[in-house]
């Protein structure tokens, strides 16, 4: 009876145990941190990994449609820039010919400048659907840049998620982009920065250097510099 009474205390305890581990603390990269915290972070961590993975393979697919959709109006738009050109070198070589059958053959004048009026209106006709082509080209970009944009928007306040508040986003991001600016980038390539990965390591290097900068420089042991004029090395 003594050594079950044991045991079942040893179970007990050791259901306390794990009870409270959440309460226990441990050390991470020099921290203490408690379970519940590490917890919650590899759960963070585990969503913003699914959620990365996620947004990696829709815009895999979206570029693949994308890429499918260009192909078939590029395929469109060569057929007809193609035929353009071909009723545009038509009609400028026929009406070079046509002044000289007003005098010398009426009717051929005639049927001439009807048939040049047929193929005149179908070369408009070419060139408004060209332009039609154009625009969904350009829609179908701009709705996949929209769709990458919203998406990395996302991600990026998963990453840093003190930008929710839109103060401090707007704060930082003006830092962020003057420290760009600084460091070589042009005001075009800084419109064009999506990518929540780039943004995220541009702020962590601003931040950084922005530390290193408010941190005094330390005396280097044994040297000092007197006040007055330097010093001539004697000969």
């Amino acid at each position: 009876v003594g050594d079950n009474a044991d045991e079942d205390g040893d179970d007990t305890d050791t259901e306390a145990e794990q009870g409270d581990w959440k309460e226990q603390e441990f050390e991470v990269n020099g921290e203490k941190v408690s379970g519940a915290e590490l917890a919650s972070g590899y759960m963070k961590d585990a969503d913003y990994r699914q959620k990365t993975a996620q947004a990696a393979q829709l815009r895999r697919d979206a570029e693949q449609k994308l890429e499918y959709v260009n192909k078939e109006l590029s395929e469109k738009a060569n057929r007809l820039d193609v035929l353009a050109n071909a009723l545009y070198t038509e009609i400028a070589g026929d009406q070079s010919q046509l002044a000289g059958l007003v005098e010398s053959d009426p009717a051929e004048y005639l049927r001439r400048s009807h048939y040049l009026a047929q193929r005149n209106q179908l070369l408009q006709q070419a060139m408004q659907e060209r332009e039609a082509v154009s625009n969904v080209q350009a829609q179908t970009q701009q709705k996949q840049l929209a769709e990458y944009i919203q998406t990395e928007q996302a991600l990026l306040l998963d990453v840093l998620p003190e930008w929710k508040d839109k103060k401090i986003a707007e704060s930082e991001g003006r830092e962020i982009a003057e420290y760009l600016l600084k460091e070589g980038y042009e005001s075009n390539e800084l419109s064009e920065l999506y990518d929540h990965r780039a943004l995220k390591l541009a702020r962590k290097a601003m931040l950084y250097d922005k530390r290193a900068n408010l941190k005094p420089s330390a005396p280097v042991k044994g040297a000092s510099i007197a006040p007055g004029a330097p010093q001539q090395k004697q000969q």
